[in-house]
């Protein structure tokens, strides 16, 4: 079994009865909320079963694992319809995330391609359908997209780092395996060796027999020693190429051990490197969202000042438009007042006319009567011109009623495009306070995203933190093996000094070759 198997089956050991665990506290969720709990609580159980059955029937194999993934994202969808229309409903929606990040023990990006697939569909089909199911404001399509991009995101980064994480594993287990092969080998060199050296010790003895019944037996007898002799130099010279075979072997074998345990220990530095540099980016991040939040909250402010100014700038605009309909009202009240003189003047008119007449008639009945009559032509002429002046008059006051009529008429038409103006500018600033109420809720749910994202962002640079404690594992495991494959390489060079210690104490015969 390889490591990814193990941790696998570790992973489904634990997760798998967790899941359990949600039947009771959807259960309880309703209760407290008032909601339905009996249908979130069936729902939850039959979750949580199906991923238990197919480990039970398959173990940890890939049914299993994407069983697993979807029923977490389905019991979390499940808690956030138990919350529904309650102020925590979309804190629940953090679950998404902190789930997709409990699934890194299954070691397998296609677990995370089959969750965020789950979750997608869980947030756009509610969203158009029952969109309370799923937010507690209602439909939001500009936030699925935000929740959507943060899952790819984490998505992503999750599928990257098990990529790694599984490299890693599965180059651990190689390394292990050509230990334990090597290890094996040297065993059985090790026993081969004991064996040569055990038959070397038999022929010495031999051989020391042999010498001993040379030094009494006759000549005869000393060319049989002499081919003893020769039969035991080959016999040295077969071993030293048997025995130094099987040394270079297992120094060849602890060479490769040592490589691999040393490349083991490179790429547990790289991961190890990468892990840190992933920190710091986090933290980075995590840094900038902070900024983005408070920034936001400050733009927020900003535009709720600038609603307030535009409500004043409201009120004081309907003002104006009153003022300029009062003074509309009293222009043609004046045009009416200006008709009434202009009908007097008229009137002074015609009377005028009637005085000039009467003026006249005086003034032939005075010459008429001669010389009696001109005291009362004088009168008579002193009206006429008392008439001719008032007439005059008159004419003047017309001119100045029809200019002051003239004046009245534009005046009243002007303030008429002003109010319009006025109330065009109206209009114009409530559009404007609506848009600006609207962008001060958009601001102020960035603002709320940002902080809840700057939340994720430590989450996940803490299992960063968890994942570079494991590469340090495996590199101080890396360096046990390395340690191991070095011992392992000085007894192979042990053994071949003794080897060939023993090859030398076995080569003296050649001096009985020369006697005999």
């Amino acid at each position: 079994m390889t490591a990814t198997d193990a941790l696998r089956q570790t992973t489904a050991k634990y997760l798998i009865p967790y899941l359990f665990v949600h039947v009771p506290v959807v259960w309880l969720t309703g209760m407290i909320t008032g909601n339905d709990a009996l249908i979130p609580t069936a729902l939850a159980a039959a979750f949580a079963a199906a991923p238990a059955i197919s480990w039970r029937l398959t173990g940890t194999g890939p049914l299993t694992r994407y069983l697993t993934a979807a029923s977490f994202m389905l019991i979390v969808a499940v808690l956030v319809y138990a919350f529904r229309s309650h102020p925590w409903q979309i804190d629940i929606h953090m679950y998404f995330f902190a789930g997709l990040a409990m699934l890194l023990g299954f070691a397998d990006w296609r677990v995370y391609a089959v969750a965020t697939g789950v979750v997608a569909v869980h947030h756009l089909a509610l969203n158009f359908t029952v969109p309370f199911w799923v937010f507690p404001q209602g439909a939001d399509f500009f936030r699925v997209v935000l929740h959507a991009v943060i899952v790819v995101v984490e998505t992503a980064v999750l599928a990257i780092g098990t990529l790694k994480l599984v490299d890693a594993l599965d180059e651990a287990t190689v390394a292990v395996r050509d230990a334990e092969e090597a290890s094996r080998k040297a065993e059985i060199a090790q026993r081969d060796a004991e064996a040569a050296l055990g038959q070397a010790e038999v022929a010495q003895r031999d051989a020391e027999a042999a010498g001993q019944q040379a030094q009494e037996a006759s000549r005869r007898q000393v060319e049989a020693e002499a081919e003893r002799v020769r039969e035991l130099e080959l016999i040295a010279a077969d071993f030293e190429v048997q025995v130094g075979g099987i040394v270079k072997s297992v120094n060849s074998a602890s060479a490769s051990l040592k490589a691999l345990a040393l490349a083991m220990t490179d790429a547990s530095e790289d991961v190890q490197g990468s892990a840190q540099n992933a920190s710091q980016t986090t933290s980075s991040i995590s840094g900038n969202v902070d900024a983005v939040a408070e920034a936001s909250k400050e733009l927020a402010a900003s535009v709720r000042e600038i609603s307030a100014q535009i409500g004043k700038s409201n009120e004081t605009t309907t003002h104006a438009v009153d003022l300029s309909s009062r003074a509309s009202e009293n222009v043609r009240s004046l045009t009416d007042k200006v008709g009434e003189i202009q009908n007097f003047v008229e009137v002074i008119s015609g009377i005028t006319e009637q005085i000039n007449l009467l003026a006249l008639n005086a003034t032939i009945e005075a010459a008429r009567a001669g010389e009696a009559g001109k005291g009362f032509a004088v009168v008579a002429s002193e009206v006429g011109n008392l008439a001719s002046q008032s007439a005059k008059a008159a004419e003047q006051i017309e001119q100045q009623i029809n200019a002051v009529v003239s004046s009245t008429e534009q005046t009243s038409a002007d303030i008429e495009a002003i109010g319009t103006s006025i109330e065009s500018l109206r209009e114009a600033a409530a559009i404007i306070a609506a848009a600006i109420e609207e962008q001060g809720a958009s601001t102020q749910s960035i603002a709320d995203n940002a902080t809840q994202t700057a939340g994720d962002v430590s989450t996940f640079s803490a299992l960063v933190g968890n994942v570079t404690d494991g590469v340090a594992k495996s590199a101080s495991q890396a360096q046990d093996v390395l340690g191991a494959s070095e011992a392992l390489q000085g007894e192979s060079e042990n053994l071949a000094r003794e080897v060939q210690a023993f090859v030398t104490k076995l080569r003296p015969a050649d001096d009985l070759k020369e006697a005999s």
